[in-house]
């Protein structure tokens, strides 16, 4: 959860910025302790990102041998990817 305007909690924008998968921490052999992500968790993760909106959109055209090329910005994406790499609380 992040925070808004005047404290309020703002969601989290699952589809532009999905949760990254738990950490277990186990102990192994010796003194050691590893963290290991929730296997369930973290392949939903992997499939989220690759269904993400593009942040960008590139047309390219070639007509009567003039090039153009059309760059469109996804900027609700921007907005929420961003807004899931702030800390929060």
């Amino acid at each position: 959860r992040l925070s808004g305007e005047g404290g309020e909690a703002v969601v989290r924008c699952p589809r532009c910025a999905p949760s990254m998968p738990e950490l277990q921490f186990v102990s192994v052999a010796g003194n050691k302790v590893e963290a290991r992500e929730d296997v369930q968790q973290a392949g939903l993760y992997e499939q989220a990102l690759k269904h993400r909106p593009p942040q960008f959109v590139v047309q390219q055209k070639l007509d009567n041998n003039i090039g153009t090329i059309r760059v469109g910005v996804n900027v609700a994406s921007l907005a929420h990817r961003a807004a899931a790499m702030l800390p929060s609380g």
